[in-house]
């Protein structure tokens, strides 16, 4: 018997998901070829492109810098897969183009503030922005995007890697130059190692960082292991 998805995901299907959600409900599609998932991420993908800031934000802006970037990778989809893919890809130029703006706020590094209004550097920017520029780096053929995926992911690592543990912090409070929280918090790990795999499967064999991300990858797995007592 096919699995009916839609009892699972029906308190999604009835208000608007996060934008963490669209690319696994996309997933979930192209697994079970359950339709009405698809035509939910399409109703809130194709109005996240209608309402694209003039600076090129995703889903009319939100207070945060890099949230809606994020709902690129979704636009991706479409934009590989479905007829208005002119559309999707001109999305997907500006989306990665508003990221690379230097009137961002940043650190004297180059690291993007989560926030707009404060000076913090917090982990969730990795998951938000580097799988997304990394592959549209790759869709567009534009290298300088896949570049400030690997930049941007550097500089938080830089930041955010607790000097005792090796493992990553939530915040980074830029102003008051130290970690804004005091635990460590597993699914910022699990974020950082995540954005660091869908980064490196983005760069040729030869790029001269993919085996600095492959030796992060692991390296940050076997401390996760040993600080949660994964198995």
């Amino acid at each position: 018997m096919k699995p009916q998805p839609q009892k699972h995901f029906e308190h999604i299907l009835h208000r608007t998901a996060p934008p963490t959600h669209y690319e696994w409900l996309l997933t979930i599609h192209m697994q079970l070829l359950e339709f009405q998932l698809f035509q939910f991420v399409e109703k809130w993908i194709n109005q996240s492109v209608e309402t694209q800031t003039s600076e090129g934000e995703l889903s009319g802006g939100d207070p945060s810098q890099t949230n809606f970037a994020l709902i690129g990778l979704s636009v991706l989809y479409f934009a590989e897969n479905e007829r208005k893919s002119k559309l999707f890809s001109d999305a997907i130029q500006k989306q990665a183009n508003y990221l690379l703006q230097t009137s961002l706020k940043r650190t004297d590094r180059g690291g993007l503030y989560y926030m707009k209004m404060l000076p913090q550097i917090w982990v969730d920017t990795v998951i938000m922005i580097c799988p997304f520029l990394a592959k549209a780096g790759k869709f567009l053929k534009k290298s300088k995007y896949t570049e400030e995926a690997i930049n941007q992911l550097n500089i938080h690592r830089e930041y955010l890697k607790d000097p005792e543990t090796g493992l990553y912090r939530h915040i980074w409070d830029d102003k008051g130059k130290k970690f804004y929280e005091g635990s460590l918090w597993g699914r910022g790990n699990g974020w950082m190692i995540t954005s660091l795999v869908e980064v490196m499967e983005q760069l040729p064999k030869k790029h001269p960082q993919r085996n600095e991300l492959i030796t992060e990858i692991n390296i940050t797995i076997k401390k996760n292991k040993e600080r949660f007592r994964l198995h």
